[in-house]
């Protein structure tokens, strides 16, 4: 954070910016309006709008949909065929500054370099006479996912899901042509009226390629919004398309909780939060949300870029897996990997430890006990199994021949006497040999992992739960812990078969 400290004292752009975020609100460095909203700014001074009614590029002003810090949103309709726009206008005191004025054309570039659906489409860029820049594009049907969020509060896990794989699209797109957002949110999220859910993802007014370089004398400003940027960029950082999957992580636990991933008073308390707080699962915020989702979300909130999913197609493909987890088919066909297997064993149980994992702590309260003691033991947990073991009885069988003497019967009792003796011999430390086997059997799952990796299959969630189970595995402290540990790296091997 000093980094972020000591680029607030010597830019007064950056102060004047945040001290005006409201905590509460979704605004941006830049702006909050997208293309289709319908509700004005209040920020807009009141009085007639000279725009409405002329006419540029042959597309002809009809009303204000929306404005924010950067700009403002008119719906626009060609003179002679008829196709209606939304046509973009910086504004006036915006413009005056020629790093903003620029800074329109980029986004205009960059929202149509990757040429995906999920995207809105520019098709004219143009000045006023006043000399404002301003640009034509598809106009949507629909409202924002902030403005969705706002009136039901929070979304069921598998409309989250759909919204989150609607955006990987686009965004996995954008990544491959070279192009980070920077600036992921419900507001830049659209959804579109019509019978199936799709989304779009909106404004690259703060985008950057990887081809594009700061000019020289320009200052490096921090660009997004506080409760949605990675800790990496307030650290002083340059964006990478995993700070934008961060941002979509944000995005995901607000549907799923309806809370932002950390709360405060103000925006520079946000920013600090995400540098030096850890984000509590998902479920313990909100009951409804399943607990199998907690660590696919908390992966995206790593503070450790390297961390987090390899890539937005990657997070895309585990996206899918979890929707066919949540409405798919029964337990006992659930897999935990996209390699074609036999549904040979219940994935229930695997379901139910990774609760555990996430849902523990530190200390003794670290451990979800009450849902996994009251299962059946599991199957493969022989070492604590010996003591009810019979076999002592069985030296007794040379009693049964009649033919033996008196004086057999004296010699038969000797064995009878060892009968408390356990025929193997107990291990010094039992948890602690079943710690090293668990162990051995993670080092396996890793080679399966590498081997995935090496052949482009998606493996986040193995790799995001093996290091959940190493890491539970050394606080363990009772064989209950053992036994949840076993049955969650069982379904790890049988995905791995």
């Amino acid at each position: 954070m000093r980094v972020l400290e000591g680029h607030f004292d010597g830019c007064a752009e950056c102060r004047r910016l945040v001290a005006s975020m409201a905590p509460e609100a979704h605004i941006t460095t830049d702006e909050r309006a997208s293309p289709t909203q319908t509700s004005g700014s209040p920020r807009q001074a009141a009085g007639p709008d000279l725009l409405i009614g002329t006419t540029h590029l042959d597309y002809r002003v009809l009303r204000k949909l929306g404005a924010g810090g950067m700009g403002v949103v008119y719906e626009a309709q060609h003179v002679l065929i008829g196709r209606r726009a939304a046509l973009k206008v910086m504004r006036a005191d915006v413009a005056a500054d020629p790093t903003f004025a620029r800074r329109m054309l980029d986004e205009a570039r960059l929202m149509n370099a990757p040429r995906h659906p999920g995207l809105v489409d520019v098709f004219g860029f143009g000045a006023l006479p006043d000399g404002r820049p301003f640009m034509l594009m598809e106009l949507l049907e629909g409202r924002s996912l902030y403005d969705v969020l706002k009136a039901r509060g929070s979304l069921p896990a598998d409309e989250a899901l759909r919204v989150l794989g609607g955006v990987l699209e686009p965004l996995a797109a954008t990544h491959a042509s070279g192009v980070v957002h920077r600036d992921l949110k419900p507001s830049n999220i659209f959804v579109l009226d019509g019978p199936k859910l799709e989304v779009k993802l909106l404004d690259f007014g703060v985008a950057k390629s990887t081809a594009m370089s700061v000019p020289d004398g320009e200052p490096q400003t921090l660009a997004g919004t506080p409760g949605f940027m990675a800790p990496e960029l307030l650290s002083g950082a340059p964006a990478t398309p995993a700070s934008d999957l961060y941002a979509l992580g944000c995005v995901l636990y607000e549907m799923l909780t309806g809370k932002m991933v950390f709360e405060a008073r103000t925006a520079f308390e946000r920013m600090r939060a995400h540098v030096d707080q850890q984000p509590r699962p998902p479920s313990q915020v909100a009951p409804a949300v399943p607990a199998l989702l907690d660590a696919f979300v908390l992966s995206l909130l790593e503070k450790q870029p390297s961390r987090r999913p390899a890539s937005a197609e990657a997070v895309r493909q585990t996206t899918l897996e979890l929707l066919g987890r949540l409405d798919g088919p029964p337990p006992s066909e659930l897999r935990i990997d996209v390699v074609p297997e036999a549904p040979r064993r219940s994935r229930a149980p695997l379901v139910l430890a990774v609760v555990a994992l996430l849902a523990g702590g530190g200390g003794a309260a670290w451990w979800l006990a009450p849902r996994e003691t009251n299962d059946a033991p599991p199957p493969v947990a022989e070492a604590p199994q010996p003591a009810p073991a019979p076999a002592p009885a069985v030296p007794a069988a040379p009693e049964e021949p009649p033919a033996e003497p008196a004086g057999a019967v004296a010699k038969a009792a000797a064995p009878k006497k060892e009968r408390p003796r356990t025929p193997r011999a107990k291990p010094a430390d039992p948890q602690q040999q079943r710690r090293s086997e668990l162990a051995a059997r993670l080092g396996a799952i890793d080679a399966w992992i590498a081997r995935a990796r090496s052949q482009g299959r998606p493996t986040d969630f193995q790799e995001s739960t093996v290091a959940l189970v190493r890491k539970k595995l050394g606080l363990a402290k009772t064989e209950a812990d053992l036994d949840a540990l076993e049955k969650v790296v069982a379904q790890l091997e049988a995905g791995t078969r």
